[in-house]
């Protein structure tokens, strides 16, 4: 059930509202989006953001005159300025209710991964695919983000004072933002023996509440 806030008596109340979530709620099952608009949000973090992209390319390249609107956490909003072409109108959660009435279709990805026993089998990008009906094709699993120049510069710097070569190293994130997207600790154990059979040169990328953890798993694993 929608949700509305009111005032009354200089008081906010929340109070259920008088039409369901369903009634504005226009799904997109696939149909054709030439010169339409399509609104499609998601809250999460990066992780979740990248697996539609490849879904927003798809549509893009298919349906040159859709508009694409998308909305996601104002902390992530920078993350895609590089993203050009892919984004017409990009807005904040939570979200002004007239989007939806300002839109053709509707998506909404919360739930793919958390309440789906798919999730567990089939590889999170071809999993949002089916949720908008859509059959991706390999040339486009692999998201593409491009980086801004001041970025780049700032790891070039970074790897200069560990004196490490571009290609020359693996990076790894040992816990995504959600635990149950975490692998357990005996298996990434296991994953960092493998990898340093191949390379030993290895970074870690974390939260620096995390840094124990990550110890405790070089500590482990690295001779």
């Amino acid at each position: 059930t929608y949700f509305s806030l009111e005032n009354k008596n200089n008081e906010k109340l929340l109070e259920p509202a008088d039409k369901m979530f369903k009634d504005f709620y226009k799904p997109y099952n696939g149909e054709n989006l030439d010169n339409k608009t399509i609104f499609i949000w998601r809250t999460g973090g990066i992780g979740d953001i990248l697996f539609i992209q490849p879904c927003m390319r798809y549509l893009k390249i298919k349906y040159p005159t859709c508009k694409i609107r998308f909305a996601c956490s104002a902390h992530y909003a920078s993350f895609m300025t590089t993203w050009s072409g892919l984004i017409d109108y990009l807005h904040y959660i939570p979200f002004d209710f007239q989007l939806l009435q300002d839109s053709d279709y509707h998506v909404t990805f919360e739930g793919v991964i958390e309440r789906c026993n798919e999730a567990k089998t089939i590889n999170a990008y071809k999993l949002f695919a089916k949720r908008m009906h859509i059959e991706l094709p390999d040339s486009l699993l692999r998201p593409k983000i491009d980086c801004l120049q001041s970025s780049l510069d700032k790891v070039d710097l970074y790897l200069k004072n560990k004196n490490l070569k571009k290609d020359d190293y693996i990076v790894i994130q040992c816990k995504a933002s959600s635990p149950i997207r975490t692998p357990a600790p005996e298996l990434m154990k296991k994953i960092l023996t493998f990898i340093l059979e191949v390379n030993n040169k290895l970074i870690f990328t974390d939260s620096p509440t995390n840094y124990d953890y990550v110890n405790e798993l070089i500590n482990v694993c690295v001779p």
